[in-house]
């Protein structure tokens, strides 16, 4: 194997998969929306999910998709002082980013000026300084944008995080350049719990009515192309054994994918495939690094009676029923309904059908039967 050879699998969260699989039909989606023009109800888009899902992922894809046509791309992390963050860091670099292209509009930006990120224009335009608000700085970024047939995008990661008076006020300022027909348009991903916290808001309507797309497991068919391809480019492909093994391990989780594909490649660079042995050793690591990144912190965020009821589902296949959870736990039918609900909305577990529930992350049963076990 080459010195220069270089692992392909990017196995850390928020970096884009080396084969994107399993998402294809809703980054069409978005696109599609960027196309139809405003009043396309993609253009205002969520992704949910549990940990590790690939909700990072969809946001670089859209994110992708929007700088393809042109658009001005404006992405944040939620955290405390978002709506600041926006105002004073993130709208003023893409106004500056526009400084001087030599496609764009006529009129200059000169540089960022006032006391809360509002920019100043050159003095041959005759336009007034921009108020410090976020509403008319996203139409500003917009009336330049639309001098070349392109939009703004806001891009929001981590949603959850977020207190709901800022999200509030993001969307207020998104549903009135919806309603102006101008060439905007968003997209935020989040936990489902957190999410459905700040969409319980009873002025944060319009988010409700974005297209959500509630991210699952990927289907083991397209997660044997996502390791099978960037292994075999890169020079170092799965044996037919080995590739069955690995992807059955994934158990369609995305970010398990990229751990899997990792983890078999640096078992043994200078062999010239991944045997079953290879694939064996870096699924157990691949498992032991998932593990501790998400299964480990989502286990502890969990309360003493919803830990009963997920152990509870540890024997099953695949899916349980609630009455099998009653029976095990000895919950009434009350308590049993409002920890199923609870957890659905931590992205612990998902409905499959009436009465029944499965685990969103097939490998948090894995997890949990190993500490059943210790």
């Amino acid at each position: 194997m080459s010195d220069e050879f270089r692992n392909p699998f990017r196995p850390t969260f928020g970096s884009p998969p080396p084969r994107f699989v399993g998402r294809e039909a809703i980054r069409w989606s978005f696109a599609q929306g960027l196309d139809d023009g405003p009043g396309s109800p993609a253009r205002a888009t969520l992704y949910v999910g549990a940990r590790g899902v690939g909700k990072t992922a969809m946001l670089n894809e859209a994110e992708r998709e929007a700088e393809l046509r042109g658009w001005i791309v404006i992405r944040e992390t939620a955290r405390a002082g978002l709506v600041d963050s926006l105002m004073r860091a993130r709208i003023p670099e893409a106004f500056a980013a526009l400084d001087g292209r030599p496609s764009g509009p006529a009129r200059r930006i000169t540089g960022v000026d006032t006391p809360f990120g509002g920019v100043s224009f050159d003095s041959t335009t005759n336009d007034p300084e921009i108020s410090p608000d976020l509403r008319s700085m996203i139409e500003q970024l917009e009336q330049i944008a639309s001098t070349g047939d392109t939009g703004v995008l806001l891009s929001i990661d981590e949603l959850h995080a977020a207190a709901t008076e800022e999200i509030r006020e993001i969307a207020i300022a998104i549903q009135h350049t919806f309603r102006r027909q101008l060439n905007v348009a968003f997209v935020g991903a989040g936990l489902p719990a957190g999410l459905d916290a700040i969409l319980d808001d009873d002025i944060i309507t319009f988010l409700r009515r974005a297209d959500r797309h509630d991210l699952g497991p990927i289907d083991l068919t397209l997660v044997d192309e996502g390791l099978r391809d960037p292994a075999a480019k890169a020079g170092r492909p799965f044996d037919d054994d080995a590739l069955r093994l690995a992807t059955a391990a994934t158990e369609g989780f995305a970010f398990m994918i990229q751990l899997v594909g990792f983890h078999c490649i640096n078992v043994d660079r200078t062999s010239p495939t991944i045997t079953v042995a290879d694939a064996r050793i870096g699924i157990d690591a691949a498992r032991h690094r998932v593990d501790s990144l998400v299964h480990e912190p989502e286990f502890r965020g969990l309360t003493d009676r919803e830990r009963a009821f997920v152990f509870a589902m540890v024997d099953d296949a695949d899916e349980t029923a609630m009455a099998a959870i009653r029976e095990r736990t000895g919950l009434d039918m009350n308590n049993t309904n409002t920890h199923r609900h609870r957890l659905i909305r931590k992205g612990v577990i998902r409905p499959v059908r009436k009465g029944y529930v499965a685990f969103a992350n097939a490998g948090f049963r894995t997890y949990l039967g190993n500490r059943k076990l210790n």
